[in-house]
C-alpha cells in the first residue's frame, strides 16, 4: 500500500520478547490460528482499534495519529496492518492489544515494515 511492503516471519519463542523492542518498524504479534493473510493499508474512515495498555478500551486511528501529531497529509497514507478482522498495527505507532504477544501464545510472527526501497525508514 502506497509504497509501503510487510516482511512477516514465525519468531522463535525464546526471540519474542527483543523483537517487540528492535525498533517501530518491527513488530511480534499473535495471531489466531484462522488468520491466513495480513494486509498492509491505509486508515478508513472511523476505523477503531485497541491499543495495547488501555485495558481493551477502543479508540478511532484518526484519534491516535492525532495524538502523536502526525501532520494531517500523511495520515491517509500512513501504513497500518490489518486482518480481515481488525486492525493490528499502526505502524511506528502502536499494536492493537488482540495481537499482543503473551506468554501462553503458542506462535508469534515478527513483522517488519519496510519502504518500496526495501529499508525501514528512519526512527
Amino acid at each position: 500500500a502506497d509504497g509501503w511492503q510487510l516482511n512477516a516471519v514465525e519468531a522463535a519463542k525464546e526471540g519474542r520478547e527483543g523483537s517487540r523492542r528492535a525498533g517501530a518498524w518491527t513488530v511480534s504479534v499473535s495471531l489466531p490460528p484462522d488468520v491466513e493473510e495480513l494486509t498492509v493499508r491505509g486508515r478508513r474512515p472511523g476505523e477503531r482499534f485497541q491499543p495495547q495498555g488501555l485495558g481493551g478500551r477502543s479508540t478511532t486511528v484518526k484519534e491516535l495519529m492525532i495524538d502523536r501529531k502526525m501532520p494531517a497529509a500523511l495520515r491517509a497514507r500512513w501504513p497500518v496492518v490489518a486482518t480481515d478482522a481488525h486492525l493490528l498495527w499502526i505502524v511506528g505507532h502502536r499494536l492493537d492489544e488482540r495481537a499482543a504477544v503473551g506468554p501462553m501464545n503458542r506462535r508469534a510472527w515478527q513483522l517488519v515494515c519496510l519502504s518500496a526501497d526495501g529499508d525501514t525508514p528512519p526512527e
